[in-house]
């Protein structure tokens, strides 16, 4: 039974071996790739975002060791951008990932697709004073004047006609978590 393991555990290793040596994915970290499927990443290397909801941090241009979870709020800079890419046969596979610093000098890496979708590149504290400026919507408010708050344009107008004139019943709903969050 031994030797039956051991000879299924030395198929097995060659296999990965093997599979190792076909599959060689492109770990260069660059500034900007020459590769168009990655063209659309390269604009985010050498700017600032904030996380406006959860991200992995990790180690390397991989999900294998993604041990810190990034909170929603975080700051972080992208520096570098890893394409992961690789040609079997006639078919290209990217898997990027964006190299990025912290406010507190950690560093890792983090996925590229998630990160073009968790983050924005408004200040949270830039956009709350902003907000505070404009102020909340109030009762009686029409459209125009509710869009010029951070809230953004209404889902509805409700308008009422009455014997002593018009009313209107405006209806907002908060999209973000934050009412002054833009997603870019």
């Amino acid at each position: 039974m031994r030797k039956v393991c051991a000879i299924a555990g030395c198929v097995a290793l060659c296999g990965l071996v093997s599979c190792a040596a076909a599959l060689k994915p492109d770990l260069t970290l660059v500034t900007s790739s020459p590769l168009p499927s990655m063209q659309k990443y390269n604009d985010y290397v050498g700017k600032h975002y904030w996380l406006f909801h959860f991200l992995a941090l990790c180690e390397g241009p991989s999900s294998l060791h993604c041990a810190v979870l990034l909170q929603s709020g975080s700051h972080l800079k992208v520096d570098g951008l890893v394409t992961n890419h690789v040609e079997v046969g006639a078919k290209s596979i990217d898997d990027p990932f964006f190299r990025v610093v912290l406010d507190d000098g950690r560093s890792g890496f983090v996925d590229a697709l998630l990160l073009t979708t968790t983050t924005t590149t408004t200040d949270p504290a830039l956009a709350a004073a902003e907000c505070k400026k404009k102020g909340d919507p109030k009762l009686g408010m029409n459209a125009a004047q509710v869009a010029a708050t951070c809230w953004g344009r209404p889902q509805y107008v409700n308008t009422k006609m009455r014997k002593n004139g018009k009313y209107n019943n405006t209806s907002m709903a908060r999209i973000n978590l934050s009412p002054c969050a833009t997603v870019s």
